[in-house]
This record gives structure tokens, C-alpha cells and sequence, in this order.
């Protein structure tokens, strides 16, 4: 029986693929918890309509972030927290200060999922932030002075 998957299916399939499995699988197992819909005509149409609109969105939301990965790049934003004399931070700058710090310059559509950072920042001084979004990749100067 040929159907089309909902959801990801472990050892049958990704969701949106197209797939054929046996009948008492389909109708007692797939079918009965939604994970998939038989694949007829008209199911098969809604799925073209639907991966073309999905494609177009992605589309249209990578060239967003290329536009602000652009005003981004090259650009140093500053941070203030309270360091010891050896420059060494009392608390951290993590994910969610770089976001703020990206705000307050005017940058708000930033998601916390495109900062690479490895583990947070405990020492004043300038760091190479990396965002990445996709194989869309941009590089800033965070600057963490002492308070």
C-alpha cells in the first residue's frame, strides 16, 4: 500500500516521503496513530502544493537572514559586565546576553539557534561571534568590557 508519511518514521521513512509498505502495517499502525495518509491523487497534489510553499517560505526567510547576516558582519557590539582586575567575568556571556546585546543594536530577528558558541564568555576582550542559519554563515566582534 502506498502512503504518504506525516511524521518521521523510524525504520519506514522522513515525513512528507512517499513510501510502500504492507497493508496491515498501513491500516493497523500508520494510518490509526496519523503518522501517514494513503497516497491517492488528491493527497498527493496537497503534498506537491505544500513542499512548494515550505520551499518558497525557506527561500524567502534565507534571504532575510542574508540581509541581516550582512548588517551584522564586520560589526563589533559591546557588552558590559562587572570583571575582576586580571579582566576574568564574575558571571558569563552567554547565548542569551550575545541576543540581547543584538537588540539593543537593532538586530531583533536573531534566534538563539544561529549563534555558534561552543561555551559561554568569562573573560573581557573581544570574541569572534559565528551565526550560522543553513550553509549561511556571518562573523562578528562581541566586545566584553569591564563594567
Amino acid at each position: 500500500m502506498k502512503i504518504i508519511l506525516l511524521d518521521n518514521v523510524i525504520n519506514v521513512g522522513k515525513r512528507n516521503d512517499i513510501k510502500d509498505v504492507s497493508d496491515g502495517y498501513a491500516r493497523n499502525f500508520l494510518l490509526t496513530r496519523n503518522l501517514a495518509v494513503l497516497a491517492t491523487l488528491a493527497n498527493l497534489k496537497n503534498l506537491e502544493q505544500k513542499k512548494k510553499r515550505e520551499e518558497t517560505e525557506k527561500e524567502k526567510k534565507k534571504r532575510e537572514i542574508e540581509s541581516i547576516f550582512e548588517k551584522i558582519k564586520d560589526k563589533i557590539i559591546a557588552i558590559k559586565e562587572k570583571a575582576n582586575e586580571k579582566g576574568e567575568l564574575f558571571g558569563s556571556v552567554g547565548k542569551e546576553e550575545i541576543m540581547e546585546a543584538l537588540k539593543k543594536e537593532g538586530i531583533e530577528e536573531i534566534k538563539e539557534e544561529y549563534i555558534k558558541l561552543d561555551k559561554p564568555i568569562k573573560s573581557a576582550g573581544e570574541h569572534k561571534i559565528a551565526l550560522e542559519f543553513d550553509e549561511l554563515k556571518t562573523i562578528f566582534v562581541l566586545k566584553v568590557h569591564n563594567d
